[in-house]
């Protein structure tokens, strides 16, 4: 019988091999730990999003809680001339961006419309601090111009609000 101690975790251990060139092949062992069933059935898509914040703490937030949603194809960019810049790089089309309205070099919603004269991306959402009042003005604006947004969302952003206008967008895969 296995003398094996309750607070002990289990471990098991993965074989990676390495090939480099000029270099014989090399095997390490690495112990991992076993992950809880709900951690390996978490869903995750395939939805590739292009998130435009210029404050480093929103940034940061904003990909943590799409990580935590199952969405891990992000590319964070801190202004607008990256974001072009990215999006003129990309073999394909960005399946959502989003935007804060507020950039230091290009407003929001007019980096949407380029994005998307251009072809860059499928659809966006803007977000921002500014009063509801103004949000819903662009938001008209948008449909006036047959932009492709589906909303906006307030900043600080409210996770169910965040997988709601997400949610739109979504192709699982397995």
């Amino acid at each position: 019988m296995g003398t094996e101690r309750p607070d002990r975790i289990r471990t098991s251990t993965r074989r990676i091999i390495t090939h480099a060139p000029n270099r014989p092949t090399e095997q390490f062992l690495l112990p991992h730990r076993r992950l809880p069933h709900c951690v390996l059935s978490m869903p995750r898509y395939s939805l590739r999003i292009l998130l435009v914040e210029d404050h480093p703490f929103q940034l940061l937030a904003t990909q943590c809680l799409l990580k935590s949603f199952g969405f891990h194809q992000l590319t964070p960019v801190e202004n607008a001339e990256q974001a072009i810049r990215t999006m003129s790089q990309s073999e394909f089309p960005f399946d959502l961006m989003l935007c804060d309205q507020c950039l230091p070099d290009l407003p929001g919603l007019e980096l949407v419309d380029i994005a998307s004269r251009q072809r860059f991306i499928t659809n966006a959402i803007l977000l921002s601090g500014l009063p509801s009042r103004e949000l819903v003005n662009l938001t008209k604006q948008a449909l006036q111009r047959r932009l492709p947004l589906l909303g906006y969302l307030s900043k600080p952003l409210n996770r169910d609000e965040l997988e709601k206008l997400i949610r739109l967008t979504v192709n699982p895969f397995m």
